[in-house]
């Protein structure tokens, strides 16, 4: 019997994704998502909560190159790790989620007049 299987991977139960809006000067999320590759890895997560061997392996590159853009896509608000679960060694690994269904852009702060 394996690690992994002796504890329960708990999600986080208050994760609810709704929209989110995002203004033009918010340069974390537009920079996060200027990568074709941090787009891949963040459509990896659209099915449901993954760990990022997961992620790294539908999105099509290593587990560093998703790590990275998991690390810089969770700096930016969209992704958040959600629960932790072991690995078949017992090695504790994040198991990251979307923050949001879906976003928009505002090209401005929403003060002025359209």
């Amino acid at each position: 019997m394996c690690v992994n299987e002796l504890v329960p991977t708990e999600l986080d139960a208050d994760s609810d994704r709704d929209l989110e809006t995002v203004t033009i000067d918010d340069g974390d999320v537009l920079e996060a998502l200027s990568s074709e590759t941090a787009r891949r890895v963040l459509q990896a997560l659209d099915s449901g909560p993954a760990p990022a061997s997961a992620v790294a392996e539908t999105a099509g590159v290593s587990i560093q190159v998703a790590a990275y853009h998991l690390d810089r896509l969770e700096t930016a608000g969209l992704v958040r790790t959600v629960a932790t679960s072991y690995s078949e060694k017992g090695q504790p690994m994040d198991i990251y989620g979307l923050t949001t269904d879906s976003f928009v852009v505002e090209l401005s702060g929403g003060d002025s007049p359209r």
